[in-house]
């Protein structure tokens, strides 16, 4: 048996080895006081984290088509050159009401029917109809559930070389 400088009786344990012990015993209530905080942490974290992660719901995200094709849309505004130009005899009363775009790419804008197909990554939409010359060909500055808006510029047919400024908006309904 070793002897220390402060115990002098051989009866006695080594200083070292009493050392030892009360490191062990320190050690064993220091694990004991850790485990039990993270006992509780993993009892009431865990579960919060689970509940958490539960009710975050990934949100699919609809494809333009998926959003121009599902509702009916009806006019909330249909402008020219800012001012309104939805009222009886004005250039846009035509399309005033709803607006149906059928998956199969026809559809119904207002009084006139026709076709309907999207250009440019689907951010501009062009409309086909016998009762204008030319296809027309829009841009969409808004699509979502309840949303549709689109500008277009068409030759005025009243002014020869002047240009209209179209804002058609849409709600879903």
């Amino acid at each position: 048996m070793k002897r220390s400088i402060f115990f002098r009786n051989p009866g006695l344990l080594d200083y070292t080895d009493l050392r030892a012990r009360t490191s062990v015993k320190q050690t064993s209530l220091l694990f004991r006081k850790y485990f039990f905080w993270i006992k509780n942490l993993v009892i009431f974290i865990l579960p919060a984290i689970i509940v958490f992660l539960m009710s975050c719901e990934k949100e699919e995200t609809e494809t333009p088509f998926q959003l121009i094709t599902t509702p009916v849309w009806v006019t909330d505004s249909l402008l020219v050159n800012g001012m309104d130009a939805s009222g009886p005899g004005q250039v846009l009363a035509n399309f005033k009401g709803e607006a149906k775009f059928n998956k199969d790419g026809t559809g119904q804008f207002g009084i006139h029917t026709g076709t309907w197909r999207f250009a440019h990554n689907e951010t501009q939409l062009v409309i086909t109809t016998p009762a204008f010359p030319i296809p027309i060909t829009t841009i969409i500055t808004e699509l979502t559930r309840t949303s549709l808006k689109i500008n277009t510029e068409v030759p005025d047919q009243a002014n020869p070389g002047q240009i209209l400024r179209i804002r058609m908006t849409f709600k879903a309904r």
